[in-house]
């Protein structure tokens, strides 16, 4: 899809988390100048709501495991 785009996997990832009211507050882990700025481009990315859809089709929830 990031390709689809002509984007990277990181823009379009956090794009769709901020499409989603729920998220807050993402938790972006940066160890690169690169990723700071791919970070902080997501907002301006607009996914159409046929993308979106697209996106959430491709997810195969994990079950949990652990003490959660």
């Amino acid at each position: 899809m990031a390709a689809k785009l002509g984007l990277s996997m990181a823009r379009v990832s956090l794009a769709w988390m901020l499409s989603k009211r729920y998220v807050i507050a993402p938790i972006v882990g940066c160890t690169s100048p690169d990723h700071v700025r791919e970070a902080a481009a997501a907002p301006d990315v607009s996914l159409s709501p046929e993308t979106i859809r697209e996106l959430e089709e491709l997810y195969v929830p994990h079950v949990k495991t652990g003490a959660f």
